[in-house]
């Protein structure tokens, strides 16, 4: 009886030893976590930002840090997605943005626009630079700059447009888009998601100043309206997949436990990576989205609920539940700290990205519709009229793979409510 009480005490100080241990290990790491930031390893795919890498032949016009003071403050004026077409909203930013740019010399952006023309004969090709790549390439200029420029060049946009610039002003909204293509293709940060949202941010201030350009007959630019909207329909076909993104984010993950083992010299990379728990939530956070997330949005809504839902699941950091796994499987307790720390939801992202673009196509489609009645002198009957006189098909919308329709007596010309926090619409004026 005496063996059998001390061999059970035995295995249960073996027990609480093995589990104490457990618990040490995750906490431990947790500790070591707090003490880490993304910026704070040595990792290729750490987010690096700088003022001076504006693009080159844009970095005339941009927004110096005098004028981002001046365009937040005219911010509370911007028109927001709602009220694009709010007309008495948009002449009260006019007459804002002139006073506050008063000693600015408005004809000299007329210069932006041979830079345009040119670029607009180039490939649209975006292509990211590889992982590798990356770390000999230069920062990404920072998002402050970047949408302090758009927001700037909205305004002066708008302030042009009421000078009958109309050319000028459609040039140096569409230059926008050639900021994105460039952060899409010359920066170390070209693959990251946080680059590719940034990029739907500033597309988003472009489509809204195009939008409103094209709101109202240009005559004067029927053709250039046409040259734009396929320019923006070429920049939609040559988009770099959202998979190239998904796998720049997991080597990220990579640098991020690698940054561990050698930096704070433990061995987690290496324990990690051989355990399955890592390999689950690798394959849920990661390997699924990349798998199917470049497919349209029409085939895979029901896939991105069910990813939410498992990631969401996979990666509940409730202290609770936390305590129960590192009990019951610390390299899962530790794999869940790392993902929460450095994955983000894909679905979300792909939700941004994709009504971004039908945004894009939306504002192309605009174009076509001003150009149509400047040279027709009557509506488009249907997308297929408007199509045909085109030259090419337009797209259908790309949340539902349903045709567009015109809708001239309605409430909106064009609308697009497919996804829920991203409704859009297009209006047209002859008045």
């Amino acid at each position: 009886m005496k063996k059998i009480i001390i061999g059970f005490f035995a295995i249960l100080g073996i027990v609480i030893l093995v589990m104490g241990y457990r618990v040490y290990y995750v906490f431990s790491f947790n500790k070591q976590l707090e003490k880490i930031s993304l910026d704070d390893y040595d990792g290729r795919g750490a987010v690096k930002l700088r003022d001076d890498n504006f693009p080159d032949y844009l970095i005339k016009f941009m927004a110096d840090d005098d004028l981002k003071g001046k365009t937040s403050n005219l911010e509370t004026l911007l028109p927001d997605k709602d009220k694009i077409f709010d007309h008495e909203a948009v002449n009260k930013l006019v007459t804002a943005t002139e006073a506050e740019f008063s000693a600015q010399n408005i004809d000299d952006f007329k210069q932006i626009v041979p830079i345009i023309k040119n670029k607009m004969k180039e490939t649209k090709k975006s292509t990211a630079p590889s992982f590798s790549e990356s770390e000999n390439f230069p920062s990404s200029p920072t998002f402050k700059t970047m949408r302090a420029t758009a927001r700037y060049w909205y305004m002066i946009s708008r302030v042009l447009e009421q000078k009958k610039d109309y050319e000028t002003s459609l040039y140096l909204s569409h230059a926008i888009f050639y900021i994105t293509k460039d952060c899409q293709s010359n920066y170390s940060n070209s693959g990251s998601l946080i680059n590719k949202m940034i990029c739907v941010a500033l597309n988003n201030i472009a489509c809204n100043s195009i939008m409103y350009w094209a709101s109202r007959p240009k005559p004067q630019c029927k053709e250039l309206s046409k040259e734009v909207a396929k320019d923006i329909l070429d920049f939609i076909k040559n988009e770099y997949p959202l998979s190239v993104t998904i796998e720049h984010e997991s080597l990220l993950i990579e640098d991020v436990l690698n940054s561990f083992a050698t930096k704070k010299g433990g061995s987690i990379y290496a324990k990690l990576v051989k355990s399955n728990a890592y390999k689950v939530i690798l394959d849920i956070c990661y390997n699924e989205p990349k798998k199917n997330f470049d497919k349209p949005i029409y085939e895979i809504k029901k896939q991105m609920k069910e990813f939410s839902e498992k990631r969401e699941k996979l990666l509940d950091d409730d202290s609770a539940y936390l305590y129960t796994t590192a009990l019951l499987n610390p390299d899962k307790a530790v794999a869940i700290m790392i993902f929460n720390l450095a994955s983000p939801n894909f679905s979300k992202a792909k939700e941004a990205y994709e009504a971004s673009l039908a945004k894009m196509e939306m504002t192309a489609i605009a174009l076509a519709i001003n150009s149509f009645v400047c040279e027709k002198k009557k509506y488009p009957k249907s997308m297929d009229e408007l199509s045909e006189w085109f030259g090419s098909k337009l797209p259908n919308n790309r949340i539902t793979n349903e045709p567009y329709e015109l809708d001239f007596k309605g409430t909106h010309v064009l609308s697009n409510n497919s996804i829920s926090n991203y409704e859009f619409f297009f209006d047209f004026s002859i008045k």
